[in-house]
């Protein structure tokens, strides 16, 4: 997809006849890049960095820009491997293996014979990925395990196994890295109170006045370990909005609905989950820049004076559209009606509007 950006690991040092690389992969998905570590060296970048890069059409990574994680994480390296320290994990059981759930990182494989429940851990990249099903394979295994809280079922590896199929669950609440798995819970122990035997039952459903179901258009999305940030048009509201999930891969150009909650500033919306796609409210593209235009219809022109330097006009989706500053995309009263060509557009320090970029 043009105009790519992905948040990558600098894990592992592979050494060939043809020079040194480094393996840069994805924190969640594992998925590998191999980069030339003399190059990579120009741009500050080393084992155990992690680093924001662009990807071009043909997937060719550039840009390539040394960050932080923003969990100030801590790395160490041992040789040619780097390692992430003190990771919080859960761990269960998954195809007859012990495996470790974490919110930054893909899942773990463990090596050890352990009682489940909570952990701190130390992650790494496999040297290659391990396939536990046919379906299914890890990226990361985990070492130092350092038991937290152990869950009040404990199991020995076997009797994990073996419980697993009886439809016994382990775990005391679903990992958000266990989709893949089918959870049999049973009935919930009653409880006393006063003496009496209280049985819960259906509980309400309280709606939030303050959650409206809304349509948006995506403009870009940016990959981070919590997960991809979608950086969104909202047409309903006219105002930007903003997207993170780990379960969707949605491209720029994409019209959806979804339940959106006004932020604290009461200036933009925070989609709360994606609801289903809508119809193309809007034709447009990827420039070669890798930036999103519409093309738009314009209406209710309005002259720039006093201290608005830009001359206007207004689409129902998109609200206010701001002329360009060259000349042959200025707009008068002529172009009431007209379709234009818009992107978003800095202006200011802290001000992205909508610019008209062709007038057609």
């Amino acid at each position: 997809m043009s105009g790519r950006k992905l948040f990558l690991f600098a894990a592992r040092r592979d050494i060939t006849r043809d020079g040194t690389c480094l393996i840069l992969a994805d924190p969640k998905s594992g998925t590998r890049h191999f980069e030339s570590e003399s190059d990579l060296r120009i741009s500050g970048i080393q084992l155990g960095d992690f680093v924001h890069v662009n990807v071009d059409p043909a997937g060719r990574l550039y840009n390539f820009c040394k960050t932080k994680h923003t969990a100030n994480i801590e790395v160490e390296t041992e040789g040619n491997v780097a390692y992430i320290l003190n990771v919080y994990a859960k761990l269960s059981v998954s195809v007859g293996k012990l495996i470790f759930h974490n919110n930054l990182f893909g899942d773990a494989i463990c090596r050890e014979s352990l009682l489940l429940g909570d952990f701190r851990i130390r992650v790494n990249l496999l040297a290659s990925p391990l396939e536990i099903s046919n379906e299914r394979k890890l990226h990361f295994e985990a070492s130092r395990a350092e038991l937290i809280k152990p869950y009040s079922m404990e199991l020995s590896r076997t009797d994990q196994s073996d419980r697993m199929d009886s439809g016994y669950s382990s775990v005391s609440r679903e990992s958000p890295h266990q989709l893949d798995q089918t959870v049999g819970r049973g009935f919930s122990t009653a409880f006393e109170n006063g003496g009496k035997i209280i049985g819960r039952g259906f509980q309400s459903v309280k709606q939030n006045p303050d959650i409206i179901k809304q349509r948006a258009v995506v403009l870009s999305s940016v990959e981070k370990p919590i997960g991809t940030h979608y950086y969104l048009w909202n047409v309903d509201s006219k105002t930007e909005s903003l997207f993170v999930s780990n379960k969707h891969h949605l491209e720029q150009g994409h019209f959806f609905d979804g339940n959106f909650k006004k932020n604290a500033d009461g200036t933009r919306w925070t989609c709360q989950n994606y609801g289903q796609p809508v119809e193309q409210l809007a034709e447009g593209g990827i420039n070669q820049r890798g930036k999103i235009f519409f093309t738009v219809k314009i209406e209710n022109f309005q002259p720039a004076r006093g201290n608005r330097k830009y001359g206007s006009a207004f689409n129902k989706y998109f609200g206010e559209i701001l002329e360009g500053d060259s000349e042959n995309t200025k707009l008068s009263t002529d172009h009431n009606g007209k379709m234009v060509h818009i992107e978003r557009r800095g202006i200011g320090e802290k001000d992205y509007v909508w610019m008209v970029t062709q007038v057609l």
